[in-house]
């Protein structure tokens, strides 16, 4: 884990991007705001997620127009560390998953990982090309997800799943 979560607060045009520590028992950021390494305004909360750094953050609180917040975990959908391909671009390379409790949030982190490895097995025996298996792994997290509300961003090249 890199402690690390993407603050983002609707404001008049869009929302404002800071950075924060993360932490699976919290629902809102604990304080320590500072400067996200970007653009610090976006369009829209699926706009902010775009421009996440999939390896770097953990996860992400987001402050509606109603001044309630909303946790969210990280989910890098990426599978090359762990095959041995060259790593895409992990900004906007992944979902980011409402989360309910620091259990559930522990729980998904593990599942996304353990989820990963059947993959990479499929894909070292060149049954399951990479994108693929991104597409199955995105898939299956919008299934354990449930009601929960799922966004999901894409970089450049990378197909998005349709489900």
């Amino acid at each position: 884990m890199t402690d690390r979560a993407l603050v983002v607060r609707t404001v008049t045009a869009g929302v404002r991007l800071e950075a924060t520590v993360w932490h699976d028992d919290r629902v809102c950021p604990d304080g320590r705001l500072r400067a996200f390494d970007g653009d610090d305004r976006a369009p829209s909360l699926s706009a902010a997620v775009e421009r996440l750094d999939f390896a770097r953050y953990d996860g992400l609180y987001y402050q509606g127009p109603d001044g309630d917040w909303t946790a969210f975990l990280a989910c890098w959908l990426a599978v090359e560390p762990w095959t041995g391909d060259p790593t895409p671009e992990p900004r906007g390379d992944g979902a980011v998953v409402e989360r309910r409790t620091a259990r559930d949030a522990q729980a998904l982190r593990s599942w996304v990982r353990a989820a990963k490895g059947p993959l990479v097995d499929e894909i070292a025996t060149g049954t399951l090309p990479p994108g693929e298996a991104r597409s199955r792994l995105l898939g299956a997290l919008r299934r354990r997800a449930g009601d929960r509300r799922v966004i999901v961003a894409a970089p450049a090249g990378v197909q998005r799943s349709r489900r």
